[in-house]
């Protein structure tokens, strides 16, 4: 996990969970629009809710899980 990233908050989490998935694959400067695009979901619901200006909907949840393996638990409650 990234040390620079709040992973008190649903944001910070998926801050570091877009940082991880941007490593693995070799782009660890992924940006928001390139992670949305990555899960298919719109670039702005997910910029919303990595900005914490929105909860993520059930269909970013439901995409992450399924494009990343990430256990909404910890999504969710930390």
């Amino acid at each position: 996990m990234s040390a620079d990233a709040d992973e008190t908050t649903i944001a910070g989490r998926l801050r570091v969970l877009r940082q991880q998935q941007g490593e693995a694959i070799g782009h660890p400067t992924m940006s928001e629009t390139e992670f949305a695009k990555l899960l298919g979901v719109e670039a702005a619901g997910y910029r919303a809710a990595e900005n914490g200006t929105s909860e993520p909907s059930m269909a970013l949840l439901t995409a992450l899980h399924h494009t990343t393996g990430i256990s909404l638990d910890w999504l969710v409650m930390g």
